[in-house]
Formats: C-alpha cells, sequence, structure tokens
C-alpha cells in the first residue's frame, strides 16, 4: 500500500538517460500549454504579446528537456516523492471526475492532509500531458499563468493603469524567480504562489459587478491553501485584516475587531485538530533573539557565491534578486505613496511573511519565501517603471503613469 510520509521513490527505478525521451507527445504537450497560457494571458494583455510570452515560458521547458537537464536537480529532494505519488494515483486509469469514486484521494486526505490537494494537483498534469516527469512541469507552467492573471487583475483593483497592468504581466510572466520554480523541477511553490494570488484577488474588490465571483475565487483558494501550507491562511487573513484595519475609519475598525475576535478562533477549530499543540509547537521553534538577521537573510537566501548542487538552477534568480533589490524598495516607497487600501493588503502580506518566517528561522527556507518572491516582483517593477518613465516626464508625472485612479482619490479626500 502506497504510504505518502516515507520515501519510496527511489532514484535508481530512473536512470538518468531514461528521464527523458523526446517523442511527439512532449510536442503535443508544449503546443497545448503554449495555446492554454494564451488563452489566459489574453486577457492581463495583448494577444500578440501572449503568444509571445508564453512561447518564451515553454521554450526553456522545452530546451531544459530536450538539451540542458540536469539530473542532479532531481535527485534528493522532495520532487521526486510529489512524482511518485501523483504517478500512482495516474496508474489508478481514472479520470479527475471518476477518481473520487476511488478510495485512494480520501486516504491521502486523511493520511497526508498537508499534500493531498498538490498531490491531486499534479495528478491533472500527468492526466492531461501523460504520465512523464515533465508533464507535472508543464501544469505547473500553467498555473504560474493563473497566478500573472489574478496579479494582474489585481493592480488595476489598486488603481493601476492598464498599461502598467499590461507591463506587470509580462515582468510577471518572464521573472526568473518564476521561471525559475516553475520550469525545471516539481515543488509545491507554484501552486503555493497561485492560492496566495487567488486570495488577494479576492479581497482586492473595487466593483460590484465582480465582487461575488472574485469572493468565491478567494474563498477557494483559501480553503486549498490550507491543505498545502496549512499555517498560510492564518498568516493572509491576518495581513488582510491588518490592512483594512490601518485604512479604514474608527467605525469599520470596531466591526473588524468583533469579527475577529469571533472568526478566528471558529476558524482555528475548523482547520486544526488541536489549536493550541499547533500553537506550542509554533512556539518551540520561534527565536526572537536573531529575528533582525533571519529577516534579512530570508530575503536575501541564498547567496549567488555559496550556491552549489542540487540547487545550482537557484544561481540565475538569486543574483538577479540582489540586483533589482534597490528598486525593490524604491516600489515599496511608490506603493505607500499611492496609499490605497488594496495597496496596504499587498503590503502586509509581503512584510507579514517576513516578520514570520523570520521568527521561524527552521521554516525559513528559499522554497518558502519563493511565493512572497511575485510580490516582490511587483515592487521590482514599480521601481523599474518609476525610473524609465522619470527619463521622460517629471517625476509627480511618472507617479500618475502608475497610480492615477488613487490620487485623484486622495486629491478629493
Amino acid at each position: 500500500m502506497y504510504t505518502p510520509d516515507k520515501t519510496i521513490f527511489v532514484v535508481s527505478e530512473l536512470p538518468n538517460d531514461l528521464l527523458f525521451i523526446f517523442d511527439w507527445q512532449f510536442a503535443f504537450s508544449i503546443f497545448v500549454v503554449w495555446g492554454v497560457g494564451v488563452l489566459i494571458l489574453s486577457a492581463v494583455m495583448r494577444k500578440e504579446l501572449a503568444v509571445i510570452v508564453m512561447f518564451v515560458k515553454v521554450l526553456i521547458v522545452a530546451l531544459f528537456f530536450c538539451y540542458f537537464f540536469v539530473p542532479e536537480w532531481q535527485v534528493g529532494g522532495d520532487d521526486q516523492n510529489y512524482f511518485h505519488a501523483a504517478h500512482y494515483i495516474y496508474n489508478l486509469g481514472l479520470d479527475p471526475i471518476r477518481l473520487f469514486a476511488h478510495s485512494h484521494p480520501w486516504y491521502l486526505f486523511n493520511a497526508d492532509p498537508g499534500r493531498a490537494v498538490f498531490y491531486l494537483s499534479q495528478y491533472i498534469g500527468l492526466y492531461l500531458f501523460g504520465g512523464e516527469y515533465y508533464s507535472a512541469v508543464l501544469f505547473n507552467v500553467l498555473l504560474t499563468t493563473g497566478t500573472v492573471f489574478f496579479l494582474s487583475k489585481s493592480v488595476v483593483s489598486i488603481g493601476c493603469t492598464r498599461r502598467f497592468s499590461e507591463g506587470l504581466a509580462i515582468f510577471l510572466s518572464l521573472h526568473w524567480s518564476i521561471i525559475t520554480w516553475s520550469s525545471f523541477l516539481i515543488v509545491k511553490e507554484p501552486l503555493v504562489t497561485l492560492l496566495i494570488a487567488g486570495v488577494i484577488y479576492g479581497v482586492t474588490l473595487r466593483k460590484q459587478r465582480d465582487m461575488v465571483v472574485r469572493l468565491i475565487v478567494g474563498i477557494i483558494c483559501l480553503v486549498a491553501l490550507m491543505k498545502v501550507r496549512y499555517y498560510l491562511p492564518f498568516l493572509l487573513m491576518l495581513s488582510v485584516f491588518g490592512a483594512f484595519f490601518f485604512s479604514v475609519s474608527k467605525r469599520i475598525k470596531l466591526t473588524l475587531i468583533a469579527g475577529g475576535l469571533v472568526g478566528a478562533p471558529i476558524l482555528m477549530l475548523g482547520v486544526l485538530s488541536n489549536p493550541i499543540a499547533e500553537l506550542k509547537y509554533f512556539m518551540g521553534l520561534a527565536d526572537f533573539r536573531h529575528s533582525v538577521y533571519e529577516a534579512l537573510h530570508f530575503l536575501l537566501q541564498p547567496l549567488p557565491w555559496r550556491i552549489t548542487e542540487p540547487a545550482r538552477f537557484l544561481f540565475v534568480a538569486s543574483t538577479l534578486n540582489i540586483v533589482f533589490a534597490p528598486l525593490a524598495i524604491v516600489g515599496a516607497g511608490l506603493m505607500l505613496y499611492n496609499g490605497s487600501r488594496y495597496v496596504w493588503v499587498v503590503l502586509f502580506i509581503l512584510v507579514g511573511g517576513i516578520v514570520f518566517y523570520s521568527f521561524l528561522p527552521d521554516l525559513a527556507s528559499t522554497r518558502h519565501r519563493a511565493p512572497f518572491e511575485s510580490l516582490i516582483a511587483i515592487l521590482q517593477f514599480c521601481g523599474l517603471w518609476f525610473l524609465y518613465q522619470l527619463g521622460r516626464v517629471p517625476c509627480r508625472q511618472a507617479i500618475t503613469t502608475m497610480f492615477p485612479v488613487s490620487i485623484e482619490v486622495r486629491r478629493l479626500q
């Protein structure tokens, strides 16, 4: 019987020279991912740009598996167990609908609830594109297009221009960190990033007409996130609560406090089997003495000159993150100047994640930072956009090319 919590995927079962064999199934899968990705990205950028962006994204995956495949990146990591678990479900020979008539998915939810949703998501990749390792990677590429859609739509609610939103969509689609975590390995991070982006999309409501749909999307993503990385929903809700509390009137603040006092215990009892034990567990891991150092370490790790195999694939992303760090700081300042309530949501989630992991250094790995890199990418693009516009127009006008809506609202106030 399959046991999710044991290492049962043995590297010797897949010799390095058999990890990938090019065939027409791979070519067809690449074409399908490209086509579906173009449809999704066309909602946040011009179609001709979506065609080019998706071509670059799938080309990176194709070149890696066809020419530059590095077996060491698959050795010794969780990706092997993830693939084996998804492949076990795939070998049942059932489609995603009939699968839930089988006992195995329910066994997964009971035996390994923290990974069951991720296993099922990777199984969908295998079901759509075949039972190869690259199939799950291609599905993760599709997940990144969903992340780009959610975040690009969210920045419009923040008050950004359509042109800025389109530029951000291109930047996020080809961002080095998002490419790195979705193009080479089977890891949780693309799914976690998508779910966080979905929650942000759900709470950044500006127009009444799509409120119900966005709330439903946000709730679904929040519930799914509880089954992928169970403590993040609490962090997200606390951050959103803090953002709204910081930016609303005193009367609404009292309502938020009452709702939080009632809702938080109910949520903890509903999600956690033993809330007291979980709290004691996290307090046991906490280290408050070195939190400042750990926050900086969490943001800058891994340093490029310290990267060795099997993490060599992080070298480019790590280097560019350090190079673009000043732009992220500039972008954070611009977001603060914006003053929109939804800007505070993005910033509180990012800062909340940094503070949380700075207190828990045992959890603060590069992989745990990866879901927050999409938010850092937004700051980087804000800084990049501002510097580009600053060379063409005066300073204040450069800012209004990004946030004209929210700045006009502030003037009226």
